[in-house]
């Protein structure tokens, strides 16, 4: 999360797949590669990041730092006081909740199940349409506001 391993892009950012279609992981050289090399990543045997060659840079980026409790310099100045900082309570900005970058499995769970959502509501308008298609009005506008 803090450093991340380096994998093979294109000019887009997009991984670069090996020859199963898994994303490439640059490696350190070892005892049996004199220079960098990659290794493609594998569901069946997961691979080790313990010799890959690291970004110096934070995979994730964006989490609020302000949503834990603590003393904090809010503005980011040494000029300014800190602060007391309560446990998702922001008072910098009301309007802004600290907490909607904080669990990067939450925001992937929430997609997830809005695009279920979604799938599962189109299907049933299918359904409702083609039944009414066959002759039933009666069905389709129980569907109906007015």
């Amino acid at each position: 999360m803090h450093n991340a391993p380096l994998l093979v892009t294109d000019e887009y950012g997009e991984f670069v797949r090996g020859p199963n279609g898994f994303p490439l992981m640059v490696m350190a050289p070892d005892a049996t590669h004199p220079l960098t090399w990659t290794q493609e990543g594998n569901p069946d045997a997961p691979i080790t990041t313990a010799r890959a060659v690291l970004t110096c840079h934070q995979f994730l980026i964006d989490i609020a730092h302000h949503a834990g409790p603590g003393i904090v310099d809010h503005y980011h100045n040494p000029g300014t006081p800190t602060i007391t900082q309560i446990a998702d309570f922001d008072r910098i900005d009301a309007n802004r909740d600290g907490r909607g970058n904080e669990n990067i499995a939450l925001t992937a769970a929430h997609s997830v199940f809005h695009a279920r959502h979604n799938r599962l509501v189109e299907e049933n308008n299918l359904t409702i349409l083609e039944t009414a298609a066959g002759g039933a009005v009666t069905f389709l506008n129980e569907w109906l506001l007015a």
